[in-house]
């Protein structure tokens, strides 16, 4: 029974030896994903052609076919024929509502936004 305090105070001070030994002379410089750049797999922050903070936006069919051509399209071009496509797109809805629903059955909490009220834990 005296021989169970000695274990612990070998294997102890044994594993933490090991650890630091470990992070010298470990695996060296694989020490996993560092988000740098890596060259040989492309992969990481800054890498060449990556761009942060880019919005994205939806295109028309004829300008995103003279992109994938190669064809430079000013900002302006892309303005303009967005704002074509909204106007003829204003003019017909897609949504389709029926007639023969009657919104009045609803009572007047489930309506309106301001009807509503929050379970609040107390």
């Amino acid at each position: 029974m005296a021989g169970w305090y000695l274990i612990p105070s070998v294997l102890v001070p044994l594993i933490i030896v090991g650890a630091v030994a470990s992070r010298f002379f470990g695996a060296g410089k694989k020490r996993g994903y560092t988000g740098k750049y890596d060259p040989k797999t492309g992969l990481g922050r800054g890498a060449p052609g990556f761009q942060t903070g880019v919005k994205r936006m939806a295109v028309t069919p004829e300008i995103a076919a003279r992109m994938r051509a190669g064809e430079q399209v000013s900002q302006e071009e892309i303005e303009e024929a967005l704002a074509r496509a909204q106007s003829q797109n204003a003019g017909s809805s897609t949504a389709i509502r029926n007639p023969n629903v009657d919104q009045d059955w609803l009572p007047q909490g489930g309506r309106s936004p301001a009807g509503k009220k929050s379970n609040k834990r107390r």
